[in-house]
């Protein structure tokens, strides 16, 4: 469920194109079943991340999203 709330939230879609992506530069096979199985906590660590650097680029909304997909999962985020 987690994943098709991301998949259909528009402020998400340039996140999962950069994980696609990446994916694809790596070489990953069988990338679309790793975006639906890592994207959620690549998200929530990547926005982490820039809310570190660029605080001011971070929307509220997304920061608010990636904190609740970490409280859902039980992980803390990867510097």
């Amino acid at each position: 469920m987690v994943w098709y709330v991301l998949n259909n939230c528009s402020q998400v879609e340039k996140y999962v194109r950069m994980f696609r992506e990446e994916l694809q530069t790596a070489g990953v096979h069988n990338f679309e079943r790793k975006i639906r199985l890592g994207f959620q906590t690549w998200f929530s660590n990547h926005i982490m991340r820039l809310r570190d650097t660029h605080q001011d680029k971070i929307d509220e909304d997304l920061f608010s999203l990636a904190c609740a997909l970490i409280l859902e999962s039980g992980n803390t985020p990867h510097a």
